[in-house]
């Protein structure tokens, strides 16, 4: 089922040690659970956030509403093409940041233009759903919170697929150098001058 070439090398998380200091499975620890478990509690707080400003403050002007329903949309493309991309060669979507073993290296898709679009998508859902309530303070705080947490999250996630993944990691970050926003894409070597496909 996978549209791969015969000749093109997959590679793998299994393919480097992922084991702990002790020789076992990485812990819930350190996979990462514990930001998991945060990230969670950021959820919740925006959530909680628009549900206690919301009577307070009454809603904002229509537009801005239906702006939440576009962010939204686009939150929710990337979101499910992030799923799917996983899906697609196999896996469960995984919400650590080290990667389970076996997975590959996900290029394609809506990885082939940014490198964390489900990062984006959930944090694009959460302030299309303060938008679509009206809610200014849901915003700012989906903003205030979730931004940064998911950068960090990105960063250390960066982290490991640079350790696990090598050149592969190394060229795929030429090709696509936009870790949440697409304002480059180097599909052609285009944008940035001095690179070039590898």
């Amino acid at each position: 089922m996978s549209t791969k070439n015969e000749n093109e090398e997959i590679v793998r998380a299994s393919d480097v040690d992922t084991t702990s200091a002790s020789g076992d499975a990485p812990s819930f620890v350190e996979k990462g659970g514990l930001q998991f478990l945060l990230q969670v509690g950021l959820w919740g707080s925006v959530i909680a956030i628009n549900q206690i400003f919301l009577a307070d403050q009454g809603y904002l002007p229509t537009g801005i509403r239906i702006l939440g329903g576009v962010v939204g949309a686009i939150g929710a493309v990337l979101t499910g093409g992030s799923v799917y991309a996983f899906v697609n060669v196999g896996q469960i979507p995984n919400v650590f940041p080290l990667p389970a073993s076996g997975c590959p290296l996900i290029t394609a898709g809506v990885f082939s233009f940014m490198r964390h679009p489900g990062y984006f998508g959930n944090v694009s859902l959460f302030i299309a759903g303060s938008l679509g309530l009206g809610c200014g303070w849901g915003v700012l705080s989906a903003v205030l919170l979730l931004c940064p947490f998911y950068y960090c999250k990105a960063v250390q996630e960066e982290s490991y697929l640079a350790d696990i993944f090598g050149k592969d990691w190394d060229a795929y970050k030429l090709r696509v150098p936009c870790m949440f926003l697409p304002l480059q894409h180097n599909s052609r070597g285009g944008s940035n001058p001095g690179t070039q496909t590898v």
